[in-house]
């Protein structure tokens, strides 16, 4: 009996910390998880979505974006999953810094001729009639 108790308490506290440790990643970029309006903007996603608390909606991209990379535990959606007619891969030439984020992504990058730079999503990012 005394075992079976042990091997209880040991369960429980695995569960406990394992539901911790669930909770406490957080992805840079997610899919929205929240209802979404059902009209579709210049790049071809919702004007608005449901974010979890401490992410925001970006309607270029469609996709949930933490607002704190230092909350970040892991990347989420990477670059080349993210696709978007108003996103794209930074062109080569175009120049970037040598250091990059806790995403591995520069942390900037001269996007000026096509967008915006976001550095979450390491892509340049332009909104047709904003950009």
């Amino acid at each position: 009996m005394k075992s079976f108790i042990t091997v209880g308490v040991y369960l429980f506290s695995f569960l406990i910390a394992s539901t911790v440790l669930a909770s406490s990643e957080e992805v840079a970029v997610s899919k929205p998880t929240g209802m979404c309006t059902l009209d579709y903007n210049a790049c071809g996603f919702s004007s608005l979505c449901g974010c979890p608390e401490e992410y925001h909606y970006d309607e270029a991209v469609g996709l949930c974006i933490i607002n704190d990379i230092h909350h970040v535990t892991e990347a989420g959606l990477s670059s080349v999953d993210i696709k978007s007619s108003c996103s794209i891969q930074v062109p080569a030439a175009f120049a970037c810094s040598v250091a990059l984020n806790k995403l591995g992504y520069p942390k900037y990058c001269n996007c000026d001729l096509i967008g915006e730079y976001n550095p979450m999503l390491g892509q340049c990012v332009s909104m047709p009639g904003i950009n």
